[in-house]
């Protein structure tokens, strides 16, 4: 190749235009990365009713319409300079279907009911635009299942066959979502090769994470030892994981440095300057006024509401903890299931001098949080990789979590001179366990100061896994 290869990232979320979970920070900051390894990559994704979009120049760039069974959609191609967050962003508008102000949830916290609609229409406009110029771009890179379709479409559908010969980079997230459709919208899709459906179905349904598993030419998960997990567990995936395993490797996600910067973070009214603990004091009393015990270690939660982040048997194990002492305080962010709002709700009532929950998404206070907690707690049931833990050593908080997936690979116990506190199971008694050490740990002054400063000071930038991402992409690109 005689050119620096051209990256098109297709994805749902990214930090800062839009963000819910861990895709939009590692969207939002891996491109900026790559481009330092050789690489122009570009970010495409839909165009929602969010303030960003109109705060910034952006040009018209292309204009076509989708043919459906029984109606025409137009949709419309708007493109953001690099200038604006370091790589180009495309924006695809389809009016209707993404000009709304959430990423995912209706006002009920329900997902959309014309989701299939959405998605495919999303999917199925990126590619008819880039096939207007098939040599725009020399390889796709797909992100969790709301464009997993999109490798099989590239292969098989007939009016992208100028796209069937592109490469195919797909990230996996988080393997529990899978995008599964009725084959009752099968008339929403472009027309296929039909003999090759079989790559779009799995368990009688059209899977959108099972048929990019088959289709795409690279498969990472966002850590090592989520890798090692899927195969074993992942809720019926379990034989196409270990069959599309020579083709699927494990990279760690990283931090963005620009925005997590305990020296310039632009939420924090104090900055790290020489000593971390100065930093740690005064970012703390910006936290606890809520408290009527100020003078206590301070655990957060920050996060979905949601079963797979074990936020359920947390709730439990901090009400428990605190009828037997009341030693510590908590404060918890998030938003999600609105059963678990309430339970987070009733114990901030009930606990009301140790505990405030905040059922919400703060960007601002997330960073303080970081910033004057002393521990974090991560008791996720099921997690890919997590960035909270990455973003709480950054800041000098111990974090205190669950032993699986990314959070083995980046906090491994004190015990064996690691990162934190982890435990093995998540139950009300090891999470009150870990929640008894850390205390422990707390009252060792030097042992804490030695644990924040040295965590404080790991490389969890991008830099090696961009270098990393740049080397597959170009991997890929050399057998073409």
């Amino acid at each position: 190749m005689d050119h620096t290869p051209r990256i098109l990232m297709a994805c749902s979320e990214c930090y800062p235009v839009a963000k819910v979970g861990g895709m939009a920070d590692v969207v939002g900051a891996l491109p900026k990365y790559l481009v330092r390894c050789g690489v122009t990559p570009t970010v495409v994704m839909p165009r929602y009713d969010l303030p960003w979009f109109y705060e910034h120049e952006h040009e018209l760039i292309h204009e076509g319409y989708l043919q459906f069974p029984h109606t025409v959609h137009p949709f419309r191609v708007i493109r953001y300079a690099p200038e604006v967050l370091g790589f180009e962003l495309i924006a695809i508008d389809l009016p209707g279907l993404f000009d709304r102000a959430s990423v995912y949830l209706d006002s009920n916290g329900e997902g959309y009911r014309d989701e299939p609609l959405r998605n495919i229409s999303f999917q199925r406009a990126i590619l008819q635009w880039w096939n207007t110029d098939p040599d725009r771009y020399d390889l796709l890179h797909c992100h969790d299942h709301m464009t997993g379709l999109m490798p099989f479409l590239m292969r098989y559908a007939y009016a992208y066959q100028g796209l069937s010969a592109k490469s195919v980079f797909f990230t996996i997230h988080n393997a529990l979502h899978r995008g599964r459709l009725s084959w009752s919208v099968v008339s929403l899709l472009p027309h296929f090769d039909t003999w090759k459906s079989g790559l779009l179905e799995w368990d009688e349904a059209i899977d959108s994470l099972a048929s990019a598993l088959r289709c795409s030419d690279r498969i990472n998960t966002v850590s090592p030892g989520y890798l090692e997990e899927l195969p074993a567990a992942s809720q019926g995936l379990e034989w196409i994981f270990q069959h599309e395993s020579h083709k699927m490797i494990g990279l760690l996600n990283g931090v963005d440095y620009e925005v997590w910067n305990p020296s310039t973070d632009k939420y924090l009214a104090y900055h790290k300057k020489k000593s971390l603990e100065q930093f740690k004091k005064k970012n703390k009393e910006a936290l606890i006024g809520s408290f009527a015990t100020p003078g206590l270690p301070l655990f957060i939660f920050i996060g979905r509401f949601a079963h797979q982040k074990g936020v359920d048997v947390m709730l439990r194990a901090i009400h428990e903890h605190l009828l037997v002492r009341q030693d510590a305080n908590f404060l918890i962010l998030g938003s999600g299931d609105k059963d678990l709002e309430y339970q987070a709700q009733t114990l901030a009532r009930t606990h009301s001098a140790h505990v405030s929950a905040l059922v919400d998404y703060n960007e601002k206070l997330s960073h303080i949080m970081y910033a004057g907690a002393d521990f974090l707690l991560m008791p996720s049931r099921v997690e890919p990789c997590g960035l909270n833990q990455m973003f709480s050593m950054r800041y000098g908080t111990v974090p205190v979590v669950h032993h699986t997936g990314g959070l083995k690979d980046t906090v491994p116990d004190i015990t064996v001179d690691g990162n934190g506190i982890s435990f093995n199971s998540v139950t009300t008694g090891d999470i009150m366990h870990a929640m008894h050490r850390s205390l422990e740990l707390y009252a060792d002054q030097a042992a804490m100061k030695a644990l924040r400063s040295k965590i404080s000071e790991i490389d969890l930038s991008w830099d090696a896994s961009a270098e990393a991402y740049a080397q597959e992409y170009k991997s890929l690109l050399s057998r073409t």
